[in-house]
């Protein structure tokens, strides 16, 4: 089984590019976000962890972590985000040792790893490719403010905590990319797809 890890910054549109590697070359995909969302329930282990290292006002009555609370607590104390890196990074890394083990007993060809943080984590230590998906600042910067309606501070506010195009390039076995139509960047990820088949 060969694993790819896919990654880029917020609003690169990688989502179908995923489709396109989930259909056309029966992928399984792991969106690494969703595992986090997931961690953070209440009842599981993650949200019980954090129930006992954060102030109660970062909780709902319900035990929902209160999103924007934390999110001003972060931006008060850094060290409070890296508190909680320290514990989401590595049930997911486990959360993902799982799937893997679970693809390979399914005779599952190709795994993805889908992470905007793929270079923060252990992760991309599992990865026999890694991906760039690239799209211009600009680019990006449109999408989030039209599909997700983001404020352009919020926008930069995530930015300036993901690594710069340099670093992700530089990280990465392969650039797709993501300017253009999706048909092309459909070609760059069939070319890569066939580079893979043919160990080159």
């Amino acid at each position: 089984m060969v694993i790819i890890g896919i990654t880029g910054g917020v609003g690169a549109g990688k989502s179908f590019i995923l489709d396109h590697l989930e259909q056309q070359y029966g992928a399984r995909i792991l969106r690494t976000d969703d595992v986090a969302k997931e961690l953070y329930e209440p009842g599981q282990k993650l949200n019980q962890r954090l129930q006992e290292e954060l102030p109660e006002s970062c909780f709902l009555p319900d035990g929902n972590v209160n999103r924007p609370e934390l999110a001003r607590l972060i931006y008060q104390d850094p060290r409070i985000l890296e508190e909680v890196n320290a514990l989401v990074h590595p049930m997911v890394m486990e959360a993902g040792l799982d799937a893997i083990a679970l693809a390979r007993g399914e005779d599952v060809a190709y795994f993805v790893i889908e992470s905007a943080l793929l270079y923060d984590s252990d992760l991309n230590q599992l990865c026999d490719s890694k991906w760039y998906i690239y799209t211009s600042e600009e680019m990006r910067r449109n999408r989030l403010r039209e599909t997700r309606g983001y404020s352009d501070e919020k926008i930069t506010s995530i930015m300036e905590n993901q690594l710069s195009e340099e670093e992700f390039r530089k990280k990465s076995d392969i650039v797709i990319d993501n300017n253009g139509t999706k048909m092309q960047g459909i070609t760059q990820v069939d070319h890569a797809m066939e580079r893979l088949e043919h160990g080159i």
